[in-house]
């Protein structure tokens, strides 16, 4: 299942973190995530949009479950997002690494986790 999402190649016009995840979501779950138009670093502003336009479609979690969504922190504002897998694993597009599985466990990420959130069309 995730072989297809790491063959997907970086373009910081056409497909960011936010890209990734809508495609996911589209394919995994037929759910129709907004394009917030986030184009390649800078992303902060992200975390804003998905509260502004969505907040009443995805909830905060205290721990994550398997296919959230994980908003992280790299620069001190939201501005990164991928897909929580479990076991502390999750899978996003980066411009370095294009889609890859990371673990929120290394020191690039271990502290940059600013939250997890379920979207209420989600049916495990």
């Amino acid at each position: 299942m995730l072989l297809k999402y790491m063959l997907k190649k970086y373009n910081d016009i056409k497909y960011n973190c936010w890209d990734f995840v809508r495609d996911f979501y589209k394919q995994e779950f037929d759910i129709e995530l907004p394009n917030f138009n986030v184009k390649g670093t800078g992303q902060y502003k992200l975390k804003y949009e998905i509260y502004k336009q969505e907040s009443k479609n995805w909830k905060k979690l205290k721990k994550p479950k398997m296919y959230c969504v994980v908003v992280l922190s790299d620069v001190g504002k939201a501005d990164h997002v991928g897909i929580y897998l479990g076991k502390g694993n999750f899978i996003h597009n980066t411009k370095q690494a294009n889609v890859s599985i990371s673990n929120l466990n290394k020191p690039e990420w271990l502290n940059n986790v600013v939250g997890f959130y379920e979207h209420e069309k989600i049916h495990y």
